[in-house]
């Protein structure tokens, strides 16, 4: 199985995604390549390509606005997820789609779905007030768009609006620590967060 990149050098973003389901994976130039027992049967290549290269700077300006058109898709096949974001969403897009794909391809999810590797209060938090602060929709917006379970929309929703509330009464002229705490009741297998044993 190999994964092709276009118009775009977003490996770690791909990469982020890739790991869920692949230990063997090697990448050489735009290309990613997986050699693995369990792909040995799927010989396949997928497309991650954006209409038009996006530069770093791009990305970090949350006032850039510019339309990205993103695909990603299994050549010779039906199998495609397409969208158009601005230039700061665009990783999560690329790993949202790559998620999409493997997920269908692989018949294998996980809880978190593509929202795997990040904070996913952000987006959480994002959506809920997307959805007038609907918790029901904010919900239903995590499942369907992010790929996100059921239990851990609820419980991404219900911690986002709890920090929102804090931050909401905090003074925004003294400094601020952030401080990553897992809310989660179990670990999953492929957490990003740091742990140690006591």
């Amino acid at each position: 199985m190999k994964v092709v990149c276009i118009n775009h050098q977003e490996f770690n973003s791909i990469l982020d995604i890739l790991r869920l389901y692949f230990q063997d994976i090697s990448l050489k130039e735009n290309s990613i390549k997986i050699e693995e027992p369990k792909t040995s049967n799927i010989n396949c290549t997928i497309v991650s390509s954006q209409n038009m290269e996006v530069t770093k700077e791009q990305m970090r300006d949350q006032a850039d606005q510019s339309q990205i058109f993103v695909q990603t898709f299994i050549e010779a096949s039906d199998l495609k997820i397409s969208n158009t974001v601005v230039p700061s969403a665009l990783r999560r897009e690329l790993k949202r789609q790559m998620y999409f794909i493997l997920s269908s391809l692989l018949n294998i999810s996980y809880p978190w779905g593509s929202l795997t590797g990040i904070r996913p209060t952000q987006i959480a938090l994002r959506v809920y007030q997307a959805e007038n602060c609907n918790f029901t929709l904010a919900k239903e917006s995590l499942m369907k768009f992010w790929f996100v379970s059921e239990e851990k929309a609820k419980i991404a929703l219900e911690t986002a609006i709890a920090e929102d509330q804090i931050l909401q009464n905090c003074n925004t002229k003294l400094p601020m620590l952030y401080i990553g705490i897992p809310f989660c009741s179990t670990r999953c297998s492929y957490c990003s967060f740091i742990t140690q044993d006591a």
